[in-house]
């Protein structure tokens, strides 16, 4: 109840700065018929935005790849404070700090795509379109990159850091949530969300707002000892390019990948969806 009582202001809060992005004021809902083409046309960017993102590494240049070995060579450096980083937390422990890392709760967790999916309804219902593809490609960018993070998760098993002092115990594969430690999926989920809302208006303060928000969320990750310091730095940086490619690929000239096409077999006297994809 507690939970509750802390989500819904934070997730008002939410939409009214989402309602000033949209630049515009209520309108008349559109019809029931425009209503859902355009869930029929946000499905397909949905699943466009997938299949681009997974199959980006094919189309990498060696830039690209460099770009990645940094990533995990930064990843690896960093490791080496770790447990420092650890110790250091765990002796500042107090009851402030406790509500203020408290924010992970609320954001970056479950409730993120509550947010955005409630986010998303207000955009449609009333006839906003900037809050609704804004709320979409956050959308995007969350659900994607929560992929990609579960996926690293199960195949690098790295315990975390309430299971001992080691940054460098492994068990790839294993089915308990100890070893799922690489990379943060609420550092990701924040970073992907936040540098999205971040990048809709061109403002210091509005972009130190949600960045700040998406690193609070890291630091709480850290500070809960559930996260090592080499999860969530690379995790934020996971978030963000993830959040830039969505939004990159929409102001690109990219041929669409993804085709929904109405079926009807008269044999069988039945209507459906076909769904193609290209890569």
């Amino acid at each position: 109840m507690f939970a509750v009582r802390l989500c819904w202001p934070w997730f008002g809060s939410w939409l009214l700065w989402l309602m000033v992005i949209s630049g515009a004021g209520f309108s008349s809902p559109p019809d029931e018929v425009s209503r859902l083409d355009t869930l029929r046309q946000d499905a397909v960017h949905f699943l466009e935005t997938g299949a681009d993102i997974f199959s980006a590494p094919m189309r990498f240049e060696s830039r690209d790849w460099g770009w990645v070995a940094a990533w995990m060579g930064g990843t690896l450096v960093l490791s080496t404070q770790d447990l420092r980083v650890k110790r250091f937390v765990l002796a500042h422990q107090s009851r402030t700090a406790d509500a203020l890392f408290a924010f992970d709760d609320y954001y970056g967790s479950k409730y993120t795509p509550i947010y955005l999916m409630g986010t998303y309804a207000a955009g449609l219902l009333f006839d906003l379109p900037r809050m609704r593809r804004t709320a979409l490609y956050a959308s995007e960018a969350l659900f994607y990159v929560g992929v990609i993070s579960a996926i690293i998760k199960v195949g690098v098993g790295r315990q975390r850091p309430y299971g001992g002092d080691d940054p460098y115990v492994f068990r790839p594969f294993n089915g308990t949530i100890r070893y799922r430690s690489f990379p943060s999926g609420h550092t990701v989920i924040a970073f992907a969300t936040s540098t999205v809302i971040a990048e809709q208006i061109h403002h210091s303060l509005w972009k130190w707002g949600w960045y700040g928000a998406a690193a609070l969320v890291a630091a709480a990750r850290i500070y809960h000892n559930v996260h090592w310091l080499s999860d969530v730095v690379p995790s934020a940086v996971l978030g963000y390019v993830i959040a830039r490619r969505v939004m990159t690929r929409e102001r690109s000239d990219t041929p669409p990948r993804v085709r929904l096409t109405p079926i009807w077999n008269p044999t069988l006297s039945s209507v459906g969806m076909g769904l193609r994809i290209r890569f």
